[in-house]
């Protein structure tokens, strides 16, 4: 099956007034843009941009949606110093564990010097200039973040780092340890039914260590935060409300303004209209989600489940990863259709996680009781997510097993999995 262009009539018409699908989120996002901040050169140059965010901020999971969704690179500064060090001192002394570079790095710290650090940054990047690379200047290992020679004169080796790889911004996670401190004391609280007695203890022991942490990473952070803020090219984002796609759709919003476009949307939100457009008051042509109808944009409607599918995740991937993450999809007059009563097994191992209540306890059910409630209030949907981030929803009366096997095939045929 091919991922060439789709017809333009796929996506339906906006169509006013639209009632909202999707929950928004309960507080704004703020960014920070400095006034100095550009996109990546056009030029064969490596394109290059450096991440900062501490304990608490997400930068794991902003890592991964930006490696997902554009295709980016992770630069680890901290994977890179275990990776050669040993290489480096391999003539004098022999390093064969973490624990082994940790013991010489406490005794010997100027073992690792700033400098040291981006020579490796830049190597690693100019091996495919064609790519954008996140660099990730910050060790998140206790015993390395110590390490002040890799903070050392730090506004001075950027500078000679600059000179051959160009960094246009850098992408600063901010949170404050107040902040820090309200989002631990809301985990507590929402687990403290679950969790036996005594178990208070724990809790400000893990507090203290995270107040720590993160008391240690800001200082680490500091000269690199500094030295781009003066110059009018940090990119801030508050993180502190904790609320990860509506953090997420702020960056990527801030990517699209620089001309970065998306290889695949991440937090996808899929409703398989097997019913029709209109379930119980709500009717999917009037509201903010586009309905791709599949038997325009596949290749063969009359085609096996597999190309089917294919053909959506490539127009989704090719045409609405910019645009959108929430789609309605019109399965009417395909193939698809006849497989809805199937009973067949997953082809192969695989992880899927699926409703079995209606109330709004975890990620995947918020979106289908929002779904049932402007439905009317009965159940008319289930969720079912795959371990890609996309969250299916179904008719309550579809198969299962149905419903399983296309979350599994859907997180298979992206094109971007695929290459």
């Amino acid at each position: 099956m091919g991922c060439g262009g789709s017809k333009a009539d796929a996506v339906s018409p906006t169509i006013s007034p639209r009632k909202s699908i999707v929950l928004q989120p309960p507080v704004a996002i703020n960014i920070n843009v400095g006034e100095n901040v550009q996109g990546f050169p056009a030029t064969p140059q490596p394109r290059a941009f450096v991440i900062v965010g501490g304990p608490g901020s997400g930068k794991g999971r902003v890592v991964a949606n930006l490696c997902s969704m554009y295709g980016m690179v992770l630069v680890s500064a901290e994977d890179l110093v275990l990776k050669f060090l040993p290489k480096k001192v391999a003539h004098t002394l022999e390093l064969k564990t973490t624990k082994d570079i940790m013991d010489l790095l406490r005794k010997e710290p100027e073992r690792v010097q700033l400098d040291w650090v981006l020579r490796l940054v830049q190597h690693q990047v100019e091996q495919q200039p064609g790519k954008t690379y996140i660099i990730d200047i910050l060790p998140n290992l206790k015993w390395l973040q110590r390490n002040e020679c890799l903070i050392a004169n730090c506004e001075e080796h950027l500078k000679v780092f600059e000179e051959k790889v160009k960094i246009p911004f850098a992408l600063n996670l901010s949170l404050t340890q107040d902040s820090l401190e309200n989002t631990l004391d809301y985990s507590h609280h929402n687990t403290s039914n679950m969790k036996p007695a005594g178990a208070t203890v724990g809790d400000e022991a893990d507090n203290s260590r995270a107040k720590r942490r993160f008391s240690m990473h800001q200082k680490a952070a500091a000269p690199f935060v500094d030295y781009f803020s003066k110059q009018k090219r940090l990119v801030s984002v508050d993180v502190s409300s904790g609320l990860e796609e509506a953090i997420w759709d702020k960056i990527h919003e801030f990517f699209t303004t620089i001309d970065l476009h998306a290889w695949r949307p991440v937090y996808s939100v899929m409703v398989f209209a097997m019913s029709g457009m209109k379930v119980g008051n709500l009717d999917f042509t009037e509201t903010e989600m586009p309905v791709i109808t599949l038997k325009d944009i596949a290749d063969d409607p009359a085609g096996t489940l597999d190309g089917l599918l294919e053909s959506l995740c490539c127009y989704i991937d090719n045409e609405m990863a910019d645009k959108n993450h929430h789609f309605v999809i019109d399965p009417l007059g395909t193939t698809i259709m006849s497989y809805v009563n199937s009973t067949q097994e997953l082809s192969k191992n695989a992880i899927v996680f699926s409703d079995r209540r209606h109330d709004q306890s975890t990620c995947i059910n918020k979106f289908s009781v929002h779904l049932n409630k402007l439905c009317g209030g009965d159940p008319q949907f289930k969720a079912v997510c795959s371990s890609e981030d996309e969250t299916l929803l179904f008719p309550v009366t579809v198969n299962d097993a149905f419903c399983k096997h296309i979350a599994l095939l859907m997180s298979e045929k992206h094109p971007s999995k695929r290459a």
